[in-house]
């Protein structure tokens, strides 16, 4: 007793064209991913050494003034560590996303910049302040949802310690990241909806001369064997509706 497939009496579930249209839309989907992904990850790098190298500047800059020593105002030495962060805030503006601090002797902390007001009111940049305070240093810090990395310069005279203190808003420099990412996400969902439609047509142009051999072929019966595909075209196709035409002649002869 044979049995039939319930599927082979019933049109196939996908045809070749629909197939080949999801083929090309995923492969161009999955390159189009990878591009993104790896234009992230080396942008989201050059981002990072951007803030690390602004820091370092501001850092050094600082450094250089405090090993000369001498006050450009009064032309003697700095008479604290106050005086000198102060004389050295005076004469710097900030770049973007970024805060000179001083964290005096003795007071509250003073900035120049952008008022980030989620660094002045957590109890969290202090904490860290105070940790890099004694060797200086570059850490990261989360505030309420928010990245900063937060540079620590200790300027020490006799028992007094003061610190010059630079903060970048990693998050802030990254926005314009964050907008290119999702221009980028937009124009390849409209790529692969176009090139999916494309790959449709032209897959259906190609497959053409199969359906029209599959058409002939129902149309054939016993005793009419006279149907023939139109040769149209050089290539592999091509030579299928030849075969085909000359099978039917065969048959017809005999």
């Amino acid at each position: 007793m044979t049995t039939t497939d319930p599927r082979a009496d019933g049109p196939p579930r996908f045809s070749v064209r629909q197939r080949l249209t999801a083929a090309v839309a995923l492969l161009t989907a999955a390159a189009l991913v990878a591009v993104g992904a790896t234009l992230f990850v080396l942008e989201s790098q050059r981002i990072d050494r951007a803030i690390d190298a602004s820091l370092g500047q501001e850092v050094g800059e600082l450094r250089r003034l405090q090993a000369e020593g001498v006050d450009p105002e009064t032309g003697r030495p700095f008479t604290s560590p106050d005086r000198l962060i102060t004389f050295f805030l005076s004469r710097n503006v900030p770049d973007a996303d970024e805060n000179l601090w001083q964290f005096p002797v003795s007071g509250t902390p003073t900035f120049v910049g952008e008022a980030q007001r989620v660094l002045r009111t957590s109890p969290r940049f202090p904490a860290l302040v105070e940790r890099l305070t004694r060797r200086g240093g570059v850490a990261d810090l989360d505030v309420d949802g928010r990245t900063f990395r937060v540079a620590v310069q200790p300027v020490q005279q006799g028992d007094e310690r003061a610190a010059f203190v630079v903060t970048h808003d990693v998050d802030g420099s990254r926005a314009q990241l964050r907008e290119l990412m999702v221009t980028y996400a937009l124009l390849s969902a409209l790529s692969v909806i176009l090139i999916s439609a494309v790959a449709s047509w032209l897959a259906g142009r190609l497959l053409s001369p199969v359906r029209r051999l599959r058409e002939t072929a129902r149309g054939i019966t016993e005793g009419d064997l006279g149907g023939r595909l139109e040769v149209t075209g050089n290539d592999d196709l091509t030579e299928l509706q030849r075969t085909f035409n000359d099978m039917l002649d065969r048959l017809e002869e005999a």
